[in-house]
């Protein structure tokens, strides 16, 4: 009777551990004769060594990979199985993972296993516990270990507007409208449809902190006959946990009598500094010949005057 009471304290004592998550022992502690080595009874003993969430923290809409990595310290196991359970907004991800089974593991070793857990679009910021279960030797009763998975939007969100126009360029405001730093931001023009470029075609911000703003000047020009032109930004940042992001903008532009004069101010500057360009180059080309010209010149005469005084001297 003193043996029974003693073994459901035992148990009772470790499912409290467990269920609060006190310990990372999974603790397959029943006897089995399949792994019965020599006249003793190999116990199996399981241990969680880590876990690792990546990214942390999650950001909602987005996947994020669990890693368990287990040691088998005790004897022999046959048939495990491992499953887990999450509560909304997580889900695993294809649901046909959430379980997985092994033929065996061998006592003494080492494996790791990854789920891909879905974070759903609405998923509220915080903390979420997720439940990690392993069945034994074929055993009904499974083991359980709670574990927490950590949801955060780690992103930022940007406003564009066309500021005004000018012969120096189009200016464009781009504000960090969200809560969190864009680092590196970088800004890019290309696959304009109603826009022609002529400038280049991407922009190095560097960082904007939430609340912060720039502005850029492109030289950009809307393309012949379009009435109701689009200007086109990707911009590229790092987010506060290291992952590169794009976000695509659109800005509608209205063509009125200010807006098209500010335009054609562009065009004919753009036209007027290539045109100043061209001569500069022209001048320096001419400028290279008659420099070129003058040193043979200069050569030839300085080669003849020294034939001219060796002849003198004989």
């Amino acid at each position: 009777m003193k043996n029974k009471i003693l073994i459901i304290s035992l148990v009772m004592l470790l499912m409290v551990n467990l269920v609060f998550g006190a310990s990372q022992e999974l603790n397959f502690s029943r006897e089995s004769e399949e792994t019965t080595v020599g006249s003793s009874t190999a116990q199996a003993n399981l241990r969680i060594a880590s876990i690792r969430q990546d990214p942390f923290p999650a950001n909602p809409g987005e996947y994020v990979d669990i890693y368990f990595k287990i040691e088998n310290n005790g004897g022999d196991i046959k048939s495990p199985q491992f499953e887990l359970v999450m509560p909304y907004p997580l889900s695993v991800y294809p649901e046909e993972n959430k379980v997985k089974i092994f033929p065996s593991i061998a006592s003494r070793e080492k494996i790791t296993l990854n789920y891909r857990i879905k974070i759903d679009e609405n998923a509220v910021p915080g903390t979420y516990e997720g439940e990690f279960r392993a069945k034994v030797n074929g055993e009904d009763a499974y083991y359980p270990y709670y574990f927490n998975i950590k949801v955060d939007d780690v992103t930022t969100t940007f406003d564009v507007a066309l500021q005004e126009i000018t012969k120096e360029g189009a200016s464009i405001a781009i504000s960090n409208t969200g809560k969190n730093t864009a680092n590196s931001i970088t800004v890019r023009l290309d696959n304009q449809e109603s826009f022609d470029l002529f400038g280049p075609s991407s922009y190095i911000i560097g960082n904007l902190n939430n609340g912060d703003y720039t502005i850029l000047n492109v030289l950009v020009a809307p393309k012949e006959g379009e009435k109701n032109p689009k200007l086109k930004l990707q911009i590229d940042y790092t987010d506060i946990i290291g992952n590169r992001r794009t976000v695509e903008k659109e800005i509608p532009v209205q063509l009125n009598a200010q807006i098209e004069r500010g335009f054609s101010e562009l065009v004919q500057g753009v036209m007027n500094s290539n045109t100043g360009e061209q001569q500069s180059n022209s001048a320096f080309k001419y400028l290279t010949v008659f420099l070129i010209i003058a040193l043979i010149v200069m050569f030839i005469y300085h080669k003849k005057k020294i034939k001219k005084h060796r002849n003198k001297e004989e």
